[in-house]
C-alpha cells in the first residue's frame, strides 16, 4: 500500500506489469491457458488468485483468477518479488527502510536473513521445539518475521490510526470476501464477526491477522482494544480464536 501511495503500484494491474515472465511462468495453467500474467495485485493480497501453494503436494491451480477465494503463501512470494523489484532492495532492508525504521519497531526483523535480533523464544510444532530450525527461513515473504507482542501491537496500532498508510489505503484492504464461517478477508486483512462463529456470542469484530505458530494482532473497532500475542504453537493456528473469544466476551461485560 505504501507502494501504492507513492504511484509505483497498482491494485487492478497485472502481475506481468512489474515481473518478467521467467518469475511466474506456468504457475497458473487452466485449461491449457497460462494465466499467471494476467493475475492482479490486488488478487494476491486477497488470496483471490487461485495459485497453487508451494507448501503442498497439490501444485495445480484452484480456479480462475478473481473467481473464488484461498489462501496461500505462494502470492505472497509473488509480492515479495514485486516489492524487491520496485525497491532495488532485498526483501528484509525493503522491510526495513519502509517500515520497521519509521514506526521504531526495534524488536522485529526477517528472521535468518537480517542481523539477529537475539534468541528467538522456544517455538513449537506440536511436540517438537523448533526454534533453531534454519527451514523457518523458507517462508520469506509470506511470513518469515521475528518480532515481539509489543512491536505487533504497535505495528496494528499505527496501521489502524493513519501512521503508516492513509484512511484511503486502509479503507481499500477492507474490500471483504467470504473466507469461512464468521470470517472474511480483505487486502492481507482479516475479520471475524464473533456472532458468526456462534450467534450468542457478542456483537464484536476483530480485524487484523493471524499466523501459523498461534500469533495474532487484531483490532476490535466496539470496544476500541487492541488483541497482540501468540502462543509459539502451531497446533493454535485454530484455536487461538477461541482464545481470543473469551477475552473480547469478559471484556464486553466490562465496558
Amino acid at each position: 500500500m505504501l507502494l501504492i501511495e507513492e504511484g509505483r503500484l497498482k491494485l487492478d494491474a497485472p502481475l506481468s506489469r512489474y515481473l518478467p515472465e521467467s518469475a511466474y511462468a506456468g504457475l497458473h495453467i487452466w485449461e491449457g491457458e497460462d494465466l499467471t500474467g494476467q493475475i492482479t495485485i490486488g488478487q494476491l493480497l486477497q488470496h483471490t488468485s487461485g495459485l497453487l501453494d508451494h507448501t503442498r503436494k497439490n501444485l495445480k491451480p484452484h480456479f480462475p483468477p478473481g473467481k473464488d477465494y484461498y489462501y496461500t503463501d505462494t502470492e505472497y512470494f509473488l509480492l515479495g518479488l514485486i516489492v524487491e523489484k520496485l525497491t532495488g532492495q532485498p526483501l528484509h532492508e525493503a522491510l526495513e527502510t519502509q517500515i520497521l525504521e519509521s514506526l521504531q519497531l526495534t524488536q522485529t526483523c526477517m528472521h535468518f536473513r537480517s542481523d539477529p535480533l537475539g534468541r528467538m523464544a522456544a517455538l513449537y510444532a506440536e511436540n517438537l521445539e523448533i526454534s533453531t530450525f534454519k527451514i523457518l527461513s523458507a517462508d520469506w515473504a509470506g511470513g518469515g518475521l521475528l518480532t515481539t507482542a509489543d512491536d505487533l501491537l504497535q505495528f496494528m496500532e499505527a496501521l489502524n490510526t493513519g501512521k503508516l498508510i492513509n484512511r484511503t489505503s486502509y479503507e481499500a484492504m477492507q474490500q471483504w470476501v467470504p473466507e469461512s464461517r464468521g470470517m472474511e478477508y480483505g487486502f492481507s486483512l482479516r475479520k471475524f464477526r464473533l456472532r458468526g462463529l456462534f450467534p450468542l456470542l457478542p456483537d464484536l469484530t476483530l480485524i487484523g491477522h493471524s499466523g501459523s505458530t498461534g500469533s495474532y494482532m487484531y483490532y476490535c473497532p466496539e470496544l476500541e482494544v487492541y488483541l497482540a500475542g501468540t502462543f509459539n504453537q502451531t497446533a493454535y493456528i485454530k484455536e487461538h480464536v477461541v482464545f481470543l473469544v473469551k477475552v473480547l466476551s469478559v471484556l464486553d461485560k466490562q465496558f
